[in-house]
C-alpha cells in the first residue's frame, strides 16, 4: 500500500527499473509492464492466467525486451509456464543480481 509504506508509486512503480539501471542494464518501458499476470487465477481459471501472461510477455517482446525481470514468484511461474512465449527469458530479480555480481 503506497500511502502506508511510502516506498514507491503503486500506480507507476519505479523500484525495479531503478534496480535494473543500478546493475548496468537498461529497462524497457512497455505498456503491460505493471499489469497482473493472472497469479492465483492459474489454479481456478488457467485460461485467464494464460491470456494475461501472454499479453504481458508479448508486450515486452514487441517493445524490444531481451528478458523479463520480476519480483513476484507467481509472476515468474506464470510468465515462464503459462504465457506461450518461450523465447523471452523470465528471471527473478535476485537471479539477475547474482549474475551482475559474477555468480552463476
Amino acid at each position: 500500500p503506497g500511502k502506508t509504506m511510502q516506498m514507491d508509486n503503486p500506480e507507476n512503480p519505479k523500484i525495479l527499473e531503478d534496480f535494473i539501471r543500478a546493475i548496468g542494464a537498461t529497462p524497457v518501458l512497455y505498456p503491460m509492464r505493471n499489469e497482473c499476470c493472472g497469479g492465483y487465477l492459474t489454479l481456478d481459471e488457467k485460461s485467464v492466467a494464460e491470456s494475461r501472461s501472454n499479453k504481458v510477455m508479448t508486450s515486452a517482446k514487441d517493445h524490444g525486451a531481451e528478458m523479463v525481470i520480476t519480483a513476484c514468484p507467481l509472476c515468474l511461474y506464470n510468465l515462464q509456464k503459462n504465457s506461450g512465449v518461450s523465447d523471452l527469458p523470465v528471471v527473478y530479480f535476485t537471479e539477475l543480481l547474482a549474475e551482475a555480481l559474477g555468480l552463476k
